[in-house]
């Protein structure tokens, strides 16, 4: 848990904008990080304060909006890159969190616009969303008009009074 707070910490840039980062969690392995789902889970919702957090999680968590107004101008490059990585990795494996954690700290979508060229640029093959059905009213087939009923009876084979005096009752 503490990696993928160090690697948060990073992505957000901690500390004071006016003040470089520190540099002591650049050498993580991002890739073991976001391979863990149990752990990259237990940030997201200590971020989203459905969970508790560690001190680590919760000095993020403090810092986070601030991070996000000032670009990160204080990460390093490893700090920026990794940021990078791992908005592409929520974006894409895991959509419902990323729109629960822009709905919290971009309600409305200021930093999103602010981004924008740079997610492009990372080539975010964000999920589709699904075109939503078309609203088509239920069609009543129970009841027949007028036309149905007519084209139905002439359809049927009119039985003569011979035909129905042959037939014999079936026991």
């Amino acid at each position: 848990m503490l990696k993928f707070v160090v690697l948060l910490s990073a992505a957000a840039c901690v500390y004071a904008a006016s003040a470089p980062y520190t540099t002591k969690y650049d050498n993580i392995n991002l890739d073991e990080i976001l391979a863990n789902d149990r752990l990259v889970s237990s940030y997201i919702k200590c971020l989203l304060d459905e969970g508790t957090c560690t001190p680590d999680g919760a000095e993020l968590k403090s810092v986070l909006p601030d991070a996000l107004k000032t670009s990160c101008t204080s990460c390093s490059q490893k700090q920026r890159s990794g940021s990078k990585r791992i908005f592409k990795f929520l974006i894409e494996k895991k959509p419902e969190e990323w729109a629960k954690l822009e709905q919290k700290y971009d309600p409305e979508g200021t930093y999103k616009t602010k981004y924008q060229a740079e997610l492009k640029a990372l080539n975010v093959n964000a999920p589709v969303e699904e075109a939503a059905a078309p609203v088509v009213a239920p069609v009543d087939t129970s009841a027949k008009s007028e036309t149905s009923a007519k084209v139905e009876a002439e359809a049927k084979p009119v039985e003569t009074k011979s035909e129905s005096e042959n037939k014999t009752p079936s026991h």
